[in-house]
């Protein structure tokens, strides 16, 4: 398990940044893994966000936004490698999406599960 956090965590930050010249190119799986992650940390974000404009605190509320919006890049790109069509990279948004938010607002343990993830990662 750890092997594929790390492998999961080198992905993301090789997403996130500018440039990857020199890095071994992640399998397939990994990618699929990271693009997955990344949309659950965009759900996980907007959950949040919406819980700290409704608790009146904008400061946070904007802070998931902005974490919200790292992520969504993030999804992005990885889109682009896994050789995605917008179309697609847009069904897949709504479908995860709504999956997501679903379970993240009837289940504590797995917005908790789900937000250390994405934590680890800086996307939230």
């Amino acid at each position: 398990m750890k092997s594929k956090i790390f492998g999961l965590g080198a992905l993301l930050v090789m997403a996130v940044s500018a440039s990857s010249a020199g890095a071994q190119t992640p399998s397939p799986d990994k990618v699929q893994a990271a693009y997955e992650l990344a949309h659950r940390c965009f759900a996980a974000d907007g959950f949040a966000q919406m819980n700290r404009e409704k608790a009146n605190d904008q400061q946070r509320a904007q802070y998931y936004k902005d974490k919200s919006k790292q992520a969504f890049d993030v999804a992005a790109r990885l889109s682009k490698q896994l050789g995605y069509t917008s179309n697609r990279f847009d069904i897949d948004f709504q479908a995860i999406s709504k999956r997501e938010l679903a379970r993240l607002m009837q289940d504590d343990g797995y917005f908790n599960q789900i937000a250390a993830e994405c934590k680890a990662y800086g996307l939230m």
